[in-house]
């Protein structure tokens, strides 16, 4: 079984010590020595090494950890990133590893509000293709503090939400914020942690801390029945080093994060490995087969704390596309410099949806008259057939 850190405390034959430096341990034992032999000094002794040495459970520790894990968050208040992501089946009892796609995005943050544009994407294998539209991307996802817009190129549709029909904790979390702070459902790791109040943390060989959170069914949070890892690394500003669900005692979601020092006091992924992994259902025993995504963070187009336009997360819509706004509670077609035209929407749905619909509906007649001329059938059929007997008997 591998080791997904699950608790252990790591010693190197001294015990508790092992966390120790040298020369405190030395101090230590030369203080013992001199109070030996006085009863309560030495149990003072012995207490404060317990306290100074003994594993990290409980609250007592867990919240200063939480909140200096929360701080370093904290430090990015903005970024303008690159990514390149790649993404994989990958067999882990055979070692096999398929790319089927790769893709470019850009991914911007400021004040809780996200952009994410993909440009040029390619797939490998049976459904091998490779779109490349620069300087438009091939699909956007945008929201500002008022709402929630996508836009996909391929399909020339835009939907345009309100953001309050959304609970702020299940707003979708971006790629690179799953590497640091909040899960694929928005939710931050921390918070779904403080929740389950059940938590406890464990200081781990090379001072890394391991906060482990049971499952909590009767709570509202996400993976309400999978236990939450996360290590921790001190040197890192106690940022993660992996995040792990895992499922009784099987993975389901392992992300493996690279921390890079980005400025002072400043700590962010440079490359994130997510891996989901797949079971044969219930009772069953897990395959190591998972699908991975593997995030490259471009060194040179990382932009951290930086200034950017408010405008840039409203995402104006291509003049052309077709828009669902369930704000307005009316579609468009969207023209140039956030333009709505609902004329020519309207023309379009008579040109091209009322006709499909009309002939849909002449399908359905005609399927609706077939089956009661079937069921008519049947029910003369039975009739005749009873009558008929009726009469042999007579």
């Amino acid at each position: 079984m591998r080791d997904y850190g699950v608790n252990t405390w790591a010693t190197d034959g001294r015990g508790a010590l092992a966390s120790i430096p040298p020369y405190l341990e030395t101090n230590l034992h030369m203080r013992s020595a001199e109070l030996f032999g006085r009863p309560l000094p030495a149990v003072m002794v012995a207490f404060s090494v317990f306290l100074a040495c003994g594993p990290a459970f409980g609250d007592e520790t867990l919240e200063p950890i939480i909140d200096r894990w929360v701080s370093s968050c904290q430090e990015i208040r903005s970024y303008d990133v690159v990514l390149t992501v790649s993404n994989a089946n990958v067999d882990e009892d055979t070692g096999d590893r398929s790319v089927y796609s790769t893709s470019t995005i850009r991914q911007r943050y400021q004040d809780g509000m996200w952009r994410v544009d993909r440009f040029d994407s390619e797939r490998f294998g049976k459904h091998a293709s490779k779109s490349t539209t620069p300087p438009d991307a091939l699909d956007a996802f945008a929201w500002d503090l008022k709402s929630i817009r996508t836009c996909n190129s391929g399909s020339n549709i835009a939907v345009i939400m309100n953001r309050r029909r959304f609970k702020e904790s299940m707003l979708p979390g971006p790629l690179y914020h799953q590497g640091f702070f909040s899960s694929n459902s928005g939710e931050s790791y921390a918070e779904n942690i403080r929740k389950r109040g059940n938590a406890s943390v464990v200081r781990k060989a090379g001072g890394r801390y391991t906060i482990v959170a049971p499952p909590a069914p009767r709570k509202l949070v996400s993976w309400v029945t999978e236990t939450l890892e996360v290590d921790l690394c001190p040197e890192y500003g106690f940022m993660p080093s992996e995040i792990r669900i895992i499922r009784g005692s099987e993975p389901l979601i392992v992300i493996a994060c690279e921390q890079k020092r980005w400025r002072e006091n400043l700590w962010a992924p440079s490359r994130i490995i997510k891996k989901t992994y797949s079971g044969q259902g219930e009772g069953k025993p897990y395959y190591h087969k998972a699908s991975e995504t593997v995030v490259d963070v471009s060194e040179a187009a990382a932009h951290f704390n930086v200034k950017i336009d408010p405008a840039v997360f409203s995402m104006e819509i291509p003049g052309g596309t077709i828009v669902w706004d369930d704000i307005e509670k009316r579609n468009h077609i969207a023209k140039a410099g956030n333009g709505r035209d609902y004329e020519a929407y309207n023309a379009y749905i008579k040109e091209k949806v009322l006709p499909l619909g009309s002939r849909s509906l002449s399908i359905t007649a005609k399927a609706m008259v077939a089956m009661n001329v079937a069921v008519v059938g049947v029910l003369v059929f039975l009739g005749l057939k009873r009558w008929w007997r009726k009469r042999r008997k007579n």
